[in-house]
């Protein structure tokens, strides 16, 4: 039986994609957090005292979250206008029994 995608869900897609997006930037963000806050000097040349701005790296991921979720919402809705023009993904499902406990890699994993 082959299944197509009819419709993307511009929202529930944009809510997943800005979740996974602020979560992956703290993967980046965290470290640089800490290099930084031991590497910038207090005071610049001129011996005026230099502030690090920590609430800068509070702001990226929540940048990251609102970019995230409008250009998915964008994506999703020009897919959805153009998929009568650029055809629909049809993903290869099967349909079978299967039992975990029963099962083995061979079985479980169809190739061809």
């Amino acid at each position: 039986m082959k299944r197509q995608i009819v419709r993307f869900s511009p929202h529930q897609n944009a809510k997943v994609v800005a979740i996974l997006m602020a979560l992956g930037s703290l993967v980046f963000l965290i470290p640089m957090f800490v290099v930084f806050s031991f590497t910038v000097p207090p005071v610049d040349s001129r011996g005026n005292p230099t502030d690090f701005l920590g609430a800068m790296f509070l702001l990226f991921p929540v940048i990251y979250l609102i970019f995230g979720y409008i250009f998915t919402v964008i994506g999703c809705t020009i897919y959805n206008f153009f998929f009568k023009y650029i055809g629909r993904p049809s993903p290869r499902c099967s349909r079978g029994t299967w039992s975990r406990s029963r099962t083995t890699r061979s079985e479980s994993w169809p190739t061809g």
